[in-house]
Order: structure tokens, then C-alpha cells, then sequence
């Protein structure tokens, strides 16, 4: 019987995903605006699989799109907070000048503007940004935008919200989010496997850490618990090669027609 599970375990790990997914990284902020409908239509060209975006539930309970807590550092100075402004004073706010002035125009964008232009079947990787309460508004968001729950993923590194999420919507993925921690020497701390028993206790279908911390054995670990393993932000090819080698689900990069052709270029190697 032991045998038989092991075996079991053994070709879930390498059946889950044996081509990781090359996800956006709020659009391809390398050319253009991040957070923007621009850079999520130009990660679309590119051939990314999916779009990842974060999210905050405004003053009026909208969610929009910004990475930053305020709009000052993509907004060029006009300095909003996300969660104390009404959506429609946000939605005004230009954050696409900061990158290139042919960006001049792009606005800061609802969830739902970034829905509305994502194709069938497509990938959308949500992060929460902020607590628990977002969750309830994100589900009814998600609910009624003609698509299907296996075309969105969440993550938060508030772990409250990822529980949360899983309960509220358990027909969507679901996963923490961690950085590496620094050393003394400047390097970065490897993860252990304790922050997969925490999400595996939990109920969530995964992980995406940062990749400075991943190992081959914290990969294979992660897929012999039945959970998947993406990671975070991966650009120069020797590393997107490594996590590729090391077998992750999903890789979520800030370039994705590069990370995409050095994955090809290491998969063409086996």
C-alpha cells in the first residue's frame, strides 16, 4: 500500500504542471505602464498565459487596480490614497505618463475595466492587497463576469485574506504569498518546509514565493503535498531556467516574451 501512495505521489508531482505558466507581472511593466489595460493588452501580445494585478477596495467599495497603498509613485505625484478615495476621483488619475509620454491617457483602472478585456480562457491572478473585508466584494466581482472560476487565481501575503478567500470562493486557487527573508551577508534565506504545512493546513492550493528562496527539494515537497508551487518575479534567464528546472506550476515575470523563450530553451535541453 505504501508503495502504490508513493507512486501516486510521485506522478501527481510530475503531472500537475510539466510546462510552468508565464504570468505578467501587473501587465509587462518592463515596456509599459504597470497596472494598466496598455500593459495587460501588450502582455497578451507577447504571449503570456495570464495577467497578475493587485487590488484595493476604495473608499465607495470598488476595486481597483494599483499596486502601491497611494498613487504617488505611478501617478507622478499625485498623491491618492487607495483606500480613503472615492473610486471615481481615482479613475481620473493618470498613471501611464510616468513610464512614456505615449502612455499619457492611461487611467488608472477598475477591476472590471481589466475583466472585461481578458480573453476566454485566460488566466487572471488576483492579489488582495489589503484585509479580509475585500473578499466578499471580490466574489460578487467575480461572479458576475461571465467567465469561469478556473480562469482567476488569488493570492495576498495577508494570509488572513487567503483563508478567507478559499472559504468565501472554494472553487478558486488560492495562494500565500512570500518574500525571501535577507541574510546578514545580503543573500536571501531559503524557505523551509513549514510555510507549505501552514498553507496545506489551511486548505489552499498553493504557494508563490519569491524565487530567491526557492529550492528543487521545496518544489518537489510542495507537489508531493497535492499543492501547486508558483513563483515570483523571475526576468533574467538564468533564473527562469532554474525554476523551470526545478519544476514550478507558474512563473510570474515582469518580461514575459523573454521568460518565455528562455523556459522553451530549457525545456528544448531535456
Amino acid at each position: 500500500m505504501k508503495i502504490v501512495t508513493a507512486a501516486l505521489l510521485a506522478f501527481m508531482a510530475v503531472s500537475i504542471q510539466a510546462k510552468p505558466l508565464i504570468v505578467g507581472h501587473r501587465g509587462v511593466p518592463f515596456y509599459a505602464p504597470e497596472n494598466t489595460t496598455p500593459s495587460m493588452q501588450m502582455a497578451l501580445d507577447l504571449g503570456a498565459d495570464g495577467w497578475e494585478t493587485d487590488i484595493y477596495l476604495t473608499q465607495d467599495k470598488k476595486l481597483m487596480v494599483m499596486h502601491d497603498k497611494t498613487t504617488s509613485r505611478t501617478a507622478s505625484g499625485v498623491n491618492h490614497d487607495m483606500k480613503n478615495t472615492p473610486s471615481d476621483v481615482l479613475a481620473k488619475v493618470d498613471v501611464g505618463s510616468y513610464k512614456h509620454p505615449i502612455f499619457t491617457g492611461a487611467t488608472l483602472p477598475y477591476l472590471q475595466d481589466i475583466i472585461d478585456m481578458m480573453p476566454k480562457k485566460y488566466l487572471l491572478v488576483i492579489e488582495i492587497k489589503d484585509n479580509p473585508d475585500t473578499v466578499p466584494v471580490l466574489k460578487k466581482t467575480l461572479e458576475a463576469s461571465g467567465h469561469s472560476w478556473d480562469e482567476f487565481r488569488i493570492i495576498s501575503f495577508n494570509f488572513d485574506s487567503c483563508v478567507a478567500a478559499k472559504k468565501q470562493m472554494p472553487e478558486v486557487e488560492v495562494y500565500y504569498l512570500e518574500g525571501a527573508k535577507k541574510t546578514k551577508n545580503g543573500g536571501r534565506k531559503k524557505f523551509g518546509e513549514d510555510v507549505l504545512k501552514k498553507c496545506k493546513d489551511a486548505g489552499l492550493s498553493g504557494v508563490d514565493l519569491d524565487y530567491k528562496g526557492v529550492t528543487e527539494k521545496l518544489v518537489k515537497q510542495c507537489h508531493e503535498m497535492g499543492m501547486k508551487f508558483y513563483c515570483w518575479t523571475v526576468d533574467e534567464k538564468a533564473d527562469v531556467q532554474r525554476m523551470t528546472r526545478f519544476g514550478v506550476d507558474a512563473i510570474t515575470t515582469d518580461v514575459a516574451d523573454r521568460a518565455r523563450r528562455y523556459m522553451e530553451e530549457e525545456l528544448q535541453k531535456k
